[in-house]
């Protein structure tokens, strides 16, 4: 199935796409980037840094916003995005590169790299995300990840949540961030 036929999915995909456009400028490039790597990591203890995992991440991240990059300017339009979204999110579960980038994602949202988003981290990763919802959207959208009630949003439950996010024609989908 593609985009075309499910605007619910197409609207979360181009919702995904803000996520990044964290310039708001229209396109998806370094600066984007290099705002979300900055705010987040200014969110880390002092002198902390990155580790191995988040830097895998972010080359992950990298090279799927490279094949959306299809005129190859370093630029992803949101048209661009979405052709790529189209091929990547056309059957109903993700493939192994859109579950890499899913990972990738979540490593940018466990702010304090304990494999695990709590609500600090969820809180701070729409800080870094350049988003700023009221507390009550934030404590909602957080209990609408963490599916199990624990108060920490595993890899897995994430995973889920990304999967029905993109590939997903279903129209109660919430999101990944809010506000």
């Amino acid at each position: 199935m593609n985009n075309a036929g499910s605007a619910p999915r197409a609207a979360r995909q181009q919702t995904l796409f803000s996520y990044f456009d964290v310039n708001r400028d229209g396109v998806i490039d370094v600066s984007d980037f290099v705002a979300i790597t900055q705010r987040a990591s200014s969110f880390l203890p002092v002198g902390a840094a990155p580790s191995e995992e988040v830097l895998h991440a972010a080359r992950v991240r990298f090279s799927w916003f490279r094949k959306a990059d299809s005129d190859a300017d370093r630029r992803v339009t949101a048209e661009e995005w979405m052709a790529h979204c189209a091929k990547e999110f056309a059957g109903v579960g993700l493939s192994s590169e859109a579950e890499a980038f899913a990972r990738a994602f979540f490593r940018t949202l466990d702010i304090d790299q304990d494999a695990a988003i709590d609500f600090g981290d969820y809180a701070y990763a729409h800080l870094a995300y350049g988003r700023d919802p009221t507390v009550e959207a934030l404590y909602a959208g957080f209990r609408a990840l963490d599916a199990n009630g624990s108060g920490k949003v595993t890899l897995p439950e994430f995973l889920t949540a990304y999967e029905r996010f993109v590939a997903s024609d279903a129209e109660d989908v919430g999101g990944l961030l809010v506000g």
